[in-house]
């Protein structure tokens, strides 16, 4: 339990105070910027062709590094008040919905390798990931007061997202 617990702490950086919390946080923003930099730049053809080998070894060091950070996330999930049953809690956590942004952020790639859909372009999902810097800098002041804007003015932005894609 001592070490599922440290996991934990580790994988959430608002519960612990330690300088290895921040050094993973950092690294997994870090991370998450220079896929969401990759997936722009492999639409630049004069980019992406002469450096396919180095996109690809990155995605797949990226998918690895994601999906150990998944599951490491799952298996100490039920250290949480919230998902306290062994097997009920880790299921309740799996479709949280940053669970859920997680896997679909890396399921295209294994479902690419082991099924042999081509669904590479839905590599855009890494872009989700994005969503997750919220919830790994929630302990600054300034990304909880971004989130508290998109809780007050929910209905209002999602009005203004099917405008948007109505004009579009």
């Amino acid at each position: 339990h001592a070490s599922k617990r440290k996991v934990h702490i580790l994988l959430h950086p608002e519960l612990g105070n330690s300088k290895w919390d921040k050094i993973i946080n950092a690294f997994i923003i870090s991370l998450i910027i220079l896929n969401i930099t990759a997936v722009i730049l492999e639409t630049v053809a004069s980019i992406h062709e002469p450096h396919k080998k180095f996109f690809r070894m990155f995605d797949l060091v990226s998918v690895i590094i994601f999906s150990v950070e998944y599951l490491l996330r799952v298996w100490s999930s039920n250290h949480d008040p919230r998902y306290r049953h062994s097997i009920h809690g880790r299921l309740r956590y799996m479709v949280s919905t940053y669970a859920l942004i997680d896997l679909v952020a890396i399921l295209p790639f294994y479902l690419h390798v082991f099924i042999g859909f081509d669904l590479r372009v839905l590599r855009i999902f890494r872009l989700l990931r994005f969503l997750r810097l919220f919830r790994l800098t929630a302990y600054m002041r300034s990304a909880r007061m971004v989130r508290d804007v998109f809780k007050t003015r929910a209905n209002e932005l999602k009005l203004s997202f099917v405008l948007i894609l109505f004009f579009i």
